[in-house]
């Protein structure tokens, strides 16, 4: 009796895990490894947590000596923090629909800048954020 209850509970346990961590972000590499693909979904189920308390919502990159962080404040509102900036970096965000119409261009001021894609409808855009010539692109799908 206490293995079929440790069996369920951590049947259940695995699929909770499995479901919400889909749900935020996904990642493909290729044969050799290398990353090729991120994907973040803003989806009205997000948790409604301050960003310094959600660390769910909260994803990392690396552009050379600087590291970007992205958190998803809510289904509209995603800010890119630049870990290490210096007044002189010139770092830049843009927002791009699947058939390369730019939505949005901001300048990271800072260290700090906040995307709002709350008027445009659901669906998929790219993020290309750029840090002194660098670039991560990130595939957004507002739900």
């Amino acid at each position: 009796m206490c293995k079929l209850y440790s069996l369920c509970f951590f049947l259940v346990f695995a699929i909770v895990l499995s479901v919400h961590g889909q749900t935020m972000v996904s990642f493909a590499y290729d044969a050799a490894g290398n990353r090729v693909k991120r994907e973040i979904v803003l989806s009205r189920s997000m948790p409604s947590a301050a960003p310094e308390d959600n660390y769910e919502n909260t994803f990392f990159d690396t552009l050379g000596k600087r590291t970007v962080k992205l958190t998803g404040i809510s289904p509209d509102n995603l800010k890119i923090e630049i870990l290490g900036y210096e007044p002189s970096d010139d770092a830049f965000a843009e927002v791009y629909t699947l058939s390369s119409i730019k939505l949005l261009s901001q300048s990271v001021r800072d260290a700090v800048a906040e995307i709002d894609v709350s008027r445009h409808p659901a669906g998929t855009y790219i993020l290309i954020i750029s840090v002194n010539g660098r670039q991560t692109t990130w595939k957004i799908a507002k739900q």
